[in-house]
């Protein structure tokens, strides 16, 4: 049961989201680093992106379960409930908010929200419906790297985004196909 909740995480995309996040505080980092600042960093957007993956699995159900790609996964399979999905989702959301919030700033923390609101009520939805959704998904996955990253952005150093950007548009065309 606990590799299922795992699998709701999609740890291999948090982990990118993570390397993306420990550059962009690296380059954006004004003058000198800090370790309890940027553990705190880590650890709030590990559990915002993996609160945002296991609520993304569970608005999307339905959906995964009707595509041999993605009917495996654990709420489709019934390996974990959607009640408890969603409440898993939420519970790390939560507290990656509150990591981010206490152990790095507030506007981290709003951006993350603001990040996990964007991608659940736009772009999911969005994905069904138009190609539109790409440009829809970037814009949370730019500003969760722009928040660590301005002072580096505005010197023209790093744009962390732009490779992820970029990979976007085939994989959401292979969702909406059902491949």
């Amino acid at each position: 049961m606990m590799r299922d909740y795992l699998e709701l995480t999609k740890p291999r995309i948090t982990v990118l989201i993570l390397v993306c996040t420990a550059v962009g505080y690296f380059f954006g980092s004004p003058s000198s680093f800090h370790l309890t600042p940027f553990v705190h960093v880590l650890l709030g957007t590990a559990l915002m992106a993996s609160g945002t993956a296991a609520l993304n699995q569970w608005y999307e159900a339905d959906s995964d379960a009707k595509m041999r790609r993605t009917s495996k996964r654990p709420i489709p399979a019934g390996r974990i409930t959607p009640s408890g999905g969603l409440v898993f989702g939420v519970f790390l959301s939560v507290a990656g908010f509150a990591d981010l919030w206490f152990g790095a700033n507030a506007l981290a923390a709003a951006l993350g929200l603001f990040t996990l609101v964007t991608y659940i009520f736009l772009y999911t939805p969005l994905k069904r419906r138009s190609v539109v959704c790409t440009t829809v998904g970037a814009l949370p996955g730019v500003l969760h790297h722009v928040r660590l990253a301005i002072p580096a952005l505005l010197r023209n150093r790093l744009d962390v985004s732009r490779g992820l950007r970029s990979r976007r548009n085939p994989h959401a065309a292979g969702d909406r196909t059902g491949r």
